[in-house]
Protein backbone atom coordinates (compact mmCIF):
# COMPACT_ATOMS: atom_id res chain seq x y z
CA UNK A 1 0.00 0.00 0.00
CA UNK A 2 1.12 3.27 -1.28
CA UNK A 3 -0.31 6.48 0.23
CA UNK A 4 1.17 10.51 -0.09
CA UNK A 5 0.33 13.83 1.57
CA UNK A 6 1.42 16.99 0.00
CA UNK A 7 3.16 19.35 2.48
CA UNK A 8 2.86 22.84 0.99
CA UNK A 9 6.38 24.75 0.59
CA UNK A 10 8.16 21.50 1.11
CA UNK A 11 6.80 19.01 -0.99
CA UNK A 12 5.48 14.96 -0.25
CA UNK A 13 5.61 12.88 2.85
CA UNK A 14 4.89 9.24 1.41
CA UNK A 15 4.40 5.91 3.23
CA UNK A 16 4.86 2.70 1.61
CA UNK A 17 4.09 -1.05 2.82
CA UNK A 18 6.59 -2.03 0.03
CA UNK A 19 8.70 -0.97 -1.78
CA UNK A 20 10.97 1.57 -0.04
CA UNK A 21 12.06 4.59 -3.04
CA UNK A 22 15.90 4.29 -1.42
CA UNK A 23 18.25 4.54 -3.84
CA UNK A 24 20.70 1.89 -3.17
CA UNK A 25 22.74 1.42 -0.08
CA UNK A 26 23.74 4.77 2.27
CA UNK A 27 27.43 4.11 1.74
CA UNK A 28 28.11 7.93 0.37
CA UNK A 29 29.38 6.59 -3.10
CA UNK A 30 27.86 5.86 -6.63
CA UNK A 31 26.82 2.51 -6.75
CA UNK A 32 26.42 0.00 -9.82
CA UNK A 33 24.63 -3.75 -9.69
CA UNK A 34 24.52 -4.49 -5.67
CA UNK A 35 26.42 -7.36 -4.40
CA UNK A 36 23.71 -9.23 -1.69
CA UNK A 37 25.31 -11.40 0.89
CA UNK A 38 22.92 -14.53 2.25
CA UNK A 39 21.88 -12.64 4.89
CA UNK A 40 20.36 -9.27 2.37
CA UNK A 41 18.29 -11.49 -0.15
CA UNK A 42 16.09 -8.23 -0.68
CA UNK A 43 13.89 -7.30 -3.58
CA UNK A 44 15.84 -4.70 -5.99
CA UNK A 45 13.82 -2.13 -8.21
CA UNK A 46 14.48 0.58 -10.37
CA UNK A 47 13.83 3.64 -9.43
CA UNK A 48 13.26 6.16 -12.21
CA UNK A 49 14.79 9.64 -11.45
CA UNK A 50 12.85 12.67 -10.72
CA UNK A 51 14.87 15.07 -9.72
CA UNK A 52 14.15 15.24 -5.95
CA UNK A 53 16.11 14.59 -3.03
CA UNK A 54 14.11 12.34 0.13
CA UNK A 55 14.32 11.80 3.70
CA UNK A 56 13.93 8.27 4.84
CA UNK A 57 13.50 6.16 7.12
CA UNK A 58 14.03 2.29 6.66
CA UNK A 59 14.51 -0.40 8.76
CA UNK A 60 14.99 1.90 11.70
CA UNK A 61 17.55 3.97 9.54
CA UNK A 62 17.27 7.69 8.96
CA UNK A 63 18.92 8.28 5.56
CA UNK A 64 19.14 11.07 2.56
CA UNK A 65 18.69 10.32 -0.92
CA UNK A 66 19.91 12.48 -3.26
CA UNK A 67 18.61 14.63 -6.40
CA UNK A 68 18.25 12.03 -8.98
CA UNK A 69 19.38 12.94 -12.18
CA UNK A 70 19.15 8.99 -13.88
CA UNK A 71 17.87 5.75 -12.58
CA UNK A 72 19.47 3.56 -9.65
CA UNK A 73 18.19 0.81 -8.25
CA UNK A 74 16.29 0.80 -4.76
CA UNK A 75 15.17 -2.08 -2.57
CA UNK A 76 12.64 -2.79 -0.52
CA UNK A 77 12.48 -2.70 3.52
CA UNK A 78 12.98 -5.69 5.10
CA UNK A 79 11.01 -4.39 8.52
CA UNK A 80 7.66 -3.06 8.03
CA UNK A 81 6.10 0.49 5.88
CA UNK A 82 9.37 2.64 4.94
CA UNK A 83 8.02 6.53 5.09
CA UNK A 84 9.84 9.37 3.78
CA UNK A 85 9.61 13.23 2.78
CA UNK A 86 10.80 14.04 -0.95
CA UNK A 87 11.78 17.26 -1.47
CA UNK A 88 9.96 19.49 -4.23
CA UNK A 89 12.80 20.23 -6.85
CA UNK A 90 14.78 23.03 -5.58
CA UNK A 91 13.94 23.11 -1.85
CA UNK A 92 16.11 20.55 -0.18
CA UNK A 93 19.39 22.75 -0.22
CA UNK A 94 17.75 24.56 2.00
CA UNK A 95 17.28 22.00 4.49
CA UNK A 96 20.52 20.11 3.95
CA UNK A 97 23.97 20.40 5.78
CA UNK A 98 25.69 20.96 2.18
CA UNK A 99 24.79 21.83 -1.33
CA UNK A 100 22.21 19.48 -2.87
CA UNK A 101 24.77 18.91 -5.36
CA UNK A 102 27.29 16.54 -3.19
CA UNK A 103 24.55 14.30 -2.88
CA UNK A 104 22.86 13.90 -6.50
CA UNK A 105 22.51 10.62 -7.66
CA UNK A 106 23.94 9.06 -3.88
CA UNK A 107 22.53 7.76 -0.81
CA UNK A 108 23.86 8.63 2.46
CA UNK A 109 23.26 7.91 6.21
CA UNK A 110 21.30 11.83 7.34
CA UNK A 111 24.18 12.21 10.01
CA UNK A 112 25.63 12.96 6.78
CA UNK A 113 23.62 15.27 5.20
CA UNK A 114 21.70 16.78 7.64
CA UNK A 115 22.60 19.69 10.49
CA UNK A 116 22.70 17.19 13.54
CA UNK A 117 19.21 18.16 15.38
CA UNK A 118 17.66 17.32 12.37
CA UNK A 119 18.69 13.71 12.57
CA UNK A 120 16.64 12.61 15.65
CA UNK A 121 14.14 14.80 15.27
CA UNK A 122 13.48 13.46 11.78
CA UNK A 123 13.97 9.42 13.20
CA UNK A 124 10.92 10.64 15.85
CA UNK A 125 8.54 12.17 13.39
CA UNK A 126 8.94 9.23 10.75
CA UNK A 127 8.46 6.82 13.29
CA UNK A 128 4.48 8.16 13.76
CA UNK A 129 4.17 6.93 9.94
CA UNK A 130 5.94 3.73 10.22
CA UNK A 131 4.09 2.48 13.73
CA UNK A 132 3.31 -1.12 12.43
CA UNK A 133 0.42 -2.21 11.17
CA UNK A 134 -2.42 -4.26 13.17
CA UNK A 135 -4.38 -5.88 10.22
CA UNK A 136 -5.28 -4.57 7.14
CA UNK A 137 -7.92 -2.72 8.08
CA UNK A 138 -6.34 -1.00 10.98
CA UNK A 139 -3.18 -0.59 9.18
CA UNK A 140 -5.39 1.51 6.50
CA UNK A 141 -6.80 3.60 8.85
CA UNK A 142 -3.04 4.25 10.47
CA UNK A 143 -2.15 5.48 7.25
CA UNK A 144 -4.94 8.03 6.26
CA UNK A 145 -4.75 9.55 10.26
CA UNK A 146 -0.67 9.36 9.83
CA UNK A 147 -0.85 11.13 6.35
CA UNK A 148 -3.61 13.44 7.94
CA UNK A 149 -0.73 15.28 10.23
CA UNK A 150 1.80 15.83 7.69
CA UNK A 151 1.65 19.77 9.17
CA UNK A 152 2.99 17.83 12.63
CA UNK A 153 5.75 16.44 10.92
CA UNK A 154 6.90 19.52 8.86
CA UNK A 155 6.93 21.15 12.93
CA UNK A 156 8.46 18.45 14.52
CA UNK A 157 11.52 18.37 12.08
CA UNK A 158 11.60 21.78 12.07
CA UNK A 159 12.30 22.19 8.50
CA UNK A 160 13.64 25.76 7.98
CA UNK A 161 12.45 26.54 3.94
CA UNK A 162 11.93 30.40 3.64
CA UNK A 163 8.92 31.80 1.57
CA UNK A 164 12.01 33.25 -0.79
CA UNK A 165 13.33 29.80 -1.50
CA UNK A 166 9.80 28.38 -2.60
CA UNK A 167 9.13 31.91 -4.87
CA UNK A 168 12.72 31.10 -6.33
CA UNK A 169 12.09 26.81 -6.86
CA UNK A 170 8.84 28.07 -8.25
CA UNK A 171 10.31 30.69 -10.98
CA UNK A 172 12.21 28.35 -12.18
CA UNK A 173 10.01 25.41 -12.65
CA UNK A 174 8.33 27.76 -14.61
CA UNK A 175 10.49 29.08 -16.73
CA UNK A 176 11.03 25.01 -17.91
CA UNK A 177 7.41 25.16 -18.41
CA UNK A 178 7.20 28.25 -20.69
CA UNK A 179 10.54 27.22 -22.51
CA UNK A 180 12.53 29.97 -21.06
CA UNK A 181 16.91 29.75 -22.01
CA UNK A 182 19.25 29.61 -19.36
CA UNK A 183 20.72 33.18 -20.73
CA UNK A 184 17.08 34.77 -20.69
CA UNK A 185 16.21 33.01 -17.22
CA UNK A 186 19.72 34.57 -15.66
CA UNK A 187 18.75 37.89 -17.27
CA UNK A 188 15.36 37.76 -15.68
CA UNK A 189 17.14 37.45 -12.19
CA UNK A 190 19.54 39.92 -12.45
CA UNK A 191 22.17 37.39 -12.32
CA UNK A 192 25.13 35.79 -14.45
CA UNK A 193 24.72 32.56 -15.97
CA UNK A 194 27.73 31.72 -13.89
CA UNK A 195 25.37 32.74 -10.51
CA UNK A 196 22.62 31.00 -11.95
CA UNK A 197 24.23 27.93 -11.89
CA UNK A 198 26.20 28.39 -8.50
CA UNK A 199 22.71 28.69 -7.08
CA UNK A 200 20.80 26.10 -8.82
CA UNK A 201 23.64 23.55 -7.86
CA UNK A 202 23.08 24.41 -4.53
CA UNK A 203 19.25 24.22 -4.29
CA UNK A 204 18.64 21.83 -6.41
CA UNK A 205 21.86 19.89 -7.37
CA UNK A 206 22.09 20.04 -10.73
CA UNK A 207 21.60 22.79 -13.75
CA UNK A 208 18.66 24.51 -15.49
CA UNK A 209 19.78 22.31 -18.94
CA UNK A 210 18.94 19.03 -16.49
CA UNK A 211 15.93 20.61 -15.20
CA UNK A 212 14.76 21.17 -18.25
CA UNK A 213 15.33 17.21 -18.96
CA UNK A 214 13.57 15.95 -16.34
CA UNK A 215 10.89 17.70 -17.14
CA UNK A 216 10.76 16.85 -20.88
CA UNK A 217 10.72 13.20 -19.33
CA UNK A 218 7.97 13.60 -16.59
CA UNK A 219 5.74 15.10 -19.40
CA UNK A 220 6.31 12.11 -21.96
CA UNK A 221 5.90 9.80 -19.23
CA UNK A 222 2.19 11.23 -18.29
CA UNK A 223 1.75 11.08 -22.14
CA UNK A 224 2.60 7.44 -22.39
CA UNK A 225 0.50 6.50 -19.43
CA UNK A 226 -2.64 8.55 -21.08
CA UNK A 227 -2.29 5.66 -24.18
CA UNK A 228 -0.15 8.07 -26.71
CA UNK A 229 2.12 6.34 -28.75
CA UNK A 230 6.01 6.83 -28.33
CA UNK A 231 6.67 8.68 -31.15
CA UNK A 232 3.59 10.72 -30.57
CA UNK A 233 4.37 10.99 -27.14
CA UNK A 234 8.20 12.19 -28.45
CA UNK A 235 6.51 15.08 -30.23
CA UNK A 236 4.77 16.28 -27.92
CA UNK A 237 7.09 16.49 -25.26
CA UNK A 238 9.58 18.30 -27.16
CA UNK A 239 11.77 15.47 -28.53
CA UNK A 240 13.85 15.59 -31.67
CA UNK A 241 12.36 12.19 -32.40
CA UNK A 242 11.08 8.66 -31.40
CA UNK A 243 14.76 7.48 -31.22
CA UNK A 244 15.59 10.45 -29.05
CA UNK A 245 12.88 9.78 -26.10
CA UNK A 246 14.47 6.26 -25.88
CA UNK A 247 17.52 7.22 -25.59
CA UNK A 248 16.55 9.49 -22.62
CA UNK A 249 13.94 7.18 -20.64
CA UNK A 250 17.22 4.46 -20.93
CA UNK A 251 18.94 6.80 -18.87
CA UNK A 252 16.46 8.57 -16.91
CA UNK A 253 13.83 5.67 -16.28
CA UNK A 254 16.11 2.54 -16.53
CA UNK A 255 13.55 1.43 -19.23
CA UNK A 256 12.73 2.16 -22.99
CA UNK A 257 9.01 4.03 -23.79
CA UNK A 258 7.28 1.13 -24.74
CA UNK A 259 8.37 -0.88 -21.56
CA UNK A 260 7.25 1.83 -19.11
CA UNK A 261 3.87 1.83 -21.14
CA UNK A 262 3.27 -1.43 -21.16
CA UNK A 263 3.74 -1.81 -17.22
CA UNK A 264 0.87 1.02 -16.63
CA UNK A 265 3.78 2.07 -13.85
Amino acid sequence: MYSEVELPGVGTLWRSGTPADLRGEPQGESRGEPQDGPEDRVRRHVVAADGCADIILIDGELAVAGPSTRWLLGRDGREGPVVGLRFAPGLAGAALALDAADLRDLAVPARDALPGPAVDRGIRALRLFAAPDDGPRRGASLAAEYLARGGEFRRALELDIGEGQVRWASRLRGAVRTGETPAGLAASLDLSDRQLRRRMLQSFGYGFTTLRRLSRAHRAKSLLRDGLAPALAAHEAGYADQAHLTREFRRIAGRTPGQLAGSGA
